[in-house]
C-alpha cells in the first residue's frame, strides 16, 4: 500500500492593491480604475441650476424687510444728549417687539470717556411701560449704578433725565 501525501498547494501571496497619491486622489485619477467586468463608479451629481442673481437679491432682501418688520419700536441705534446738545452716551439696543422673553436689551457706550476700559457695557436692564423707557446699568463697578428715564416729546425726539452719581442731568434720546 502505498500512500500520497500531497502537499498543499502554496497560499497565494496577498495582492495589494496600489494605494493612490493624494494628488492623483485629488486629480480625479487612481491607479485602482475597475477592471472589466467591475462595476464602475456612479457618475458625478449634475451642478445645481444656475440662479439668476437678482432673484437671489431680492430674496434676501424681502427676508431681512420680513424679519425688520417684526422687531420693535426701540430697535436699533440711540443718542442721548444734554439739553446743551452734548453727546454723553450711544446706545444699541435689540427690540424683539414682545417675542422672545426678553423683548428689550442692549449695550451702551460712554461718548465722555471712550478711551478707558470702563467705557462701555451691557445694559443690566431695559423696560418699557407704555409711557416711559427706562435703561438701568453699571458704569465703573457694581456700585456705580447709572438710570435713564425718558418718556417721547414732540417731534419723535424723548426727553427725561439721567442719573448718575446722585446727580440728575436733563437729557434727549433720540436717533442718531
Amino acid at each position: 500500500m502505498v500512500t500520497a501525501t500531497a502537499e498543499p498547494p502554496p497560499v497565494p501571496a496577498a495582492v495589494a492593491s496600489p494605494v493612490p497619491s493624494i494628488d492623483s486622489i485629488l486629480q480625479g485619477q487612481t491607479d485602482n480604475e475597475p477592471e472589466d467586468g467591475a462595476a464602475a463608479p456612479p457618475p458625478a451629481s449634475p451642478p445645481p441650476p444656475a440662479v439668476d442673481s437678482r432673484v437671489y437679491d431680492d430674496t434676501i432682501m424681502q427676508l431681512a424687510r420680513s424679519a425688520q418688520v417684526r422687531r420693535g419700536m426701540f430697535d436699533g441705534g440711540w443718542l442721548i444728549a444734554a439739553r446743551d446738545g452734548r453727546a454723553l452716551y450711544r446706545f444699541q439696543l435689540a427690540d424683539s417687539g414682545g417675542q422672545a422673553a426678553s423683548p428689550l436689551e442692549g449695550a451702551w457706550l460712554n461718548l465722555r470717556a471712550a478711551t478707558r476700559a470702563a467705557s462701555a457695557g451691557f445694559i443690566n436692564t431695559v423696560s418699557f411701560d407704555g409711557l416711559q423707557l427706562m435703561l438701568r446699568f453699571n458704569e465703573s463697578g457694581s456700585d456705580d449704578l447709572t438710570v435713564v428715564v425718558v418718556a417721547p416729546g414732540a417731534g419723535g425726539t424723548w426727553t427725561g433725565h439721567v442719573w448718575r452719581r446722585g446727580v440728575a442731568t436733563d437729557v434727549t434720546f433720540r436717533r442718531p
